[in-house]
């Protein structure tokens, strides 16, 4: 007969084998779910705090609590359109979510110093690179306008007095029977998400594009039918008007050239 100290024993020793899995009560262990993203950001998340940036403190502070390196995170809105959290936050002037993010590691730039009145270290950039006053931010806002957005008063000053500061993109603006030419959806491929959009957008309504389901990117009429973007100057729309109303529109962007008809 085994005794109840010897079965323990043996219980003991054969636990401690190296080739079989500890016991504590739970046999196996379910893998862990990895994002497809890995190891990069989740671009959910980079696009989260990127747009919280330009007005939410709360939403931006709860996502450095969860991932202090979100504050470095910076977001393609489209077609080469990037901003980081701290540059949302300095064209709406909002000196304390630029702080938050600055004490969690993000890059100070020209606009966010502008944004935060800090003129003497705005004048030395200035002063180092020449007409770097005249660099636009994103979706093209000027230098100058990131000041006036901080209530910024010595930079306002400062920038008034340097000039060329609140230079923006060329752009003919349209009234809203002009912008009607070109409302409207354009196919470029087979699938239901491969469809451009012409419509408009803002507080001050504004021709814009987007893809499906994305968000409407601001164009400036270069004359002709023909457009360029706000924050990317490097492409260029150019839409086929026929009898007043477009029936296709071409796009041209770093490598890519489409044309989409109207659906």
């Amino acid at each position: 007969m085994i005794s109840r100290r010897s079965m323990l024993s043996s219980m003991g020793f054969v636990a401690s084998l190296p080739w079989l899995p500890k016991l504590s009560g739970v046999i196996s262990q379910e893998k862990p779910v990895v994002p497809d993203s890995f190891p990069q950001t989740i671009p959910k998340l980079a696009s989260e705090i990127v747009g919280a940036s330009h007005v939410n403190l709360d939403k931006v502070s709860a996502l450095l609590r969860e991932n202090p390196s979100l504050a470095k995170a910076s977001w393609d809105w489209g077609f080469g359109d990037w901003e980081t959290a701290i540059g949302a936050a300095s064209h709406t002037g909002r000196r304390d979510i630029i702080e938050v993010l600055l004490a969690h590691g993000a890059s100070p730039t020209v606009f966010s110093f502008a944004a935060l009145d800090q003129v003497d270290v705005v004048r030395s950039i200035c002063k180092a690179n020449s007409k770097i006053q005249t660099t636009l931010g994103p979706h093209g806002i000027t230098l100058y306008k990131h000041a006036v957005a901080g209530k910024s008063e010595r930079v306002i000053e400062y920038l008034q007095e340097l000039g060329q500061a609140d230079v923006p993109q060329p752009d003919n603006p349209l009234s809203a029977d002009e912008m009607s030419v070109y409302f409207g959806k354009y196919d470029f491929g087979n699938g239901a998400q491969d469809v451009l959009e012409v419509g408009t957008g803002g507080t001050v309504p504004r021709l814009g594009i987007r893809r499906t389901g994305g968000s409407y990117r601001f164009m400036a009429c270069l004359g002709n039918h023909t457009f360029t973007l706000y924050g990317s100057p490097q492409v260029e729309i150019t839409f086929e008007v026929i009898e007043n109303q477009a029936a296709s529109v071409r796009v041209k962007n770093s490598g890519i050239d489409i044309v989409a008809k109207r659906i």
